[in-house]
């Protein structure tokens, strides 16, 4: 009878097992068919991980200081109208008589006409047209522009307020043209040009796109 009793207390905890086994099956299948049709809906849908999504530059507030524009780097050609008298080049020197190689470009203009600087810089070297060392070259200008780059603008009347020290900036007047003299008196009212790089002559079309040649 004893007998009859464990085994009956046997089969209902089986079976106590087996339905809740059922159960375990049930929640299992329907927690398994929730998520698929959740992401099936939203296929997007991400698991925030605590961590924040790299930041690609596109979300910048439209009133946040953008910082300064950029700097404009190339040379400002020195005088309004580009009339090239002369080059870089071997050439003829009329006032003197003889051939030689011309050290800079002669931009041919009229008496009065602004010169600009081409980059901003700093007067190293300046002879206004009055002094008497201004017989053979004009007044000029010895600009450093930076960078082992220097420009000499000959025979022009130098601006008032600027000598040796001033600072330059990019476009500004410097002088107006004056009547040649000297050394090349024959080619008339004009502006020589020439840049040293690195203590070296270079050519200045190297620096300035030049529309007229």
């Amino acid at each position: 009878m004893k007998n009859q009793e464990t085994k009956k207390s046997k089969k209902k905890v089986l079976l106590y097992y087996l339905i809740l086994a059922a159960c375990l099956l049930v929640i299992a299948a329907v927690t398994v068919t929730v998520i698929f049709t959740v992401k099936g809906s939203n296929p997007n849908l991400n698991i925030d991980s605590g961590q924040n999504p790299p930041d690609d530059g596109n979300d910048k507030d439209p009133d946040e200081d953008e910082g300064p524009a950029s700097v404009d780097n190339s040379y400002f050609t020195p005088i309004k109208t580009i009339t090239v008298a002369n080059l870089y080049d071997f050439f003829h020197n009329e006032t003197l008589g003889w051939y030689y190689l011309h050290e800079g470009i002669d931009f041919a203009g009229e008496v009065g006409e602004e010169v600009y600087a081409m980059k901003d810089g700093k007067v190293k070297e300046v002879v206004y047209d009055n002094d008497a060392s201004a017989v053979l070259f004009g007044g000029y200008l010895v600009i450093d522009h930076g960078n082992g780059v220097e420009a000499t603008y000959k025979f022009i009347d130098i601006a008032d307020g600027i000598g040796r020290g001033s600072e330059i900036k990019r476009g500004q007047v410097i002088g107006k043209l004056s009547q040649a003299t000297g050394t090349e008196n024959f080619v008339g009212a004009h502006l020589h040009l020439e840049i040293r790089e690195n203590g070296e002559l270079a050519d200045p079309e190297t620096f300035l796109e030049l529309i007229e040649k």
